[in-house]
């Protein structure tokens, strides 16, 4: 068995102190490696990594970013509790550019409250003009008891009325179109990516291979047999 791919992710990796990163990259990557090398993909939330510090897990191996941006208006972040801003995440690709990352990957979410569908596409038309690589396009999940649930703010999916279903349906549609002009084909239901930068990880959790969880609700398969921590 050889090693093709390590994802950082599972809510804000960024967040983890960047000599543990490197400590746990380094018993890795002494692995055997598949003939590609290994894609290490690192998940930030924006505004909560230095410039230094992505330097630092890029020298320790990290050499795919995502970066979780959910949406480009401000107010839309907002209403979902996140801290970031759009400008926060647009500086988080500078970052990678600057860094000379070649793999950037942007996470957007879609029904948002009170997301309209020209707002969508402002996000989607704005995604697409950036220098990335790869995009994900998913519909808000509202967690039972979480935040946005207690609050009213938005609701579950056994409670969305048709009209909210169509909308995010016609949401979903404009993420495809959009992304296709831009040489962001689809490769998966939610996944999106220029020829040949197809995630590794997000193919191996789709096409039956081996995946190792490390950490609390990671989940992990080898052969048949399937488990989560």
């Amino acid at each position: 068995m050889k090693l093709d791919a390590v994802f950082f992710g599972g809510g804000t990796a960024s967040l983890m102190p960047t000599e543990h990163l490197c400590q746990i990259l380094e018993s890795l990557l002494v692995l055997p490696s598949s003939e590609h090398g290994v894609e290490v993909t690192l998940e930030c939330e924006p505004g909560t990594i230095s410039l230094k510090a992505l330097q630092q897990a890029k020298d320790a191996g990290v050499n795919r970013v995502s970066v979780c941006a959910q949406s480009f208006d401000n107010d839309q972040l907002d209403r979902i509790g996140r801290k970031h801003t759009r400008e926060d995440s647009l500086t988080l690709i500078d970052y990678c550019n600057d860094l000379g990352f070649e793999n950037i990957h942007v996470d957007l979410m879609y029904g948002l409250p009170g997301q309209t569908l020209g707002d969508w596409r402002k996000t989607t038309e704005i995604t697409a003009s950036l220098p990335i690589q790869h995009v994900s396009a998913y519909k808000l999940y509202v967690y039972k008891h979480g935040q946005l649930h207690r609050q009213e703010t938005a609701s579950r999916a056994e409670a969305e009325v048709d009209a909210k279903t169509h909308l995010a349906n016609q949401m979903f549609d404009v993420a495809v179109d959009v992304f296709a002009d831009a040489g962001l084909g689809q490769y998966s239901l939610t996944e999106f990516s220029k020829d040949g930068m197809e995630c590794r990880y997000v193919t191996a959790c789709f096409d039956g291979s081996d995946v190792l969880p490390i950490g609390p609700s990671a989940f992990g398969r080898c052969g048949n047999e399937v488990w989560d921590n």
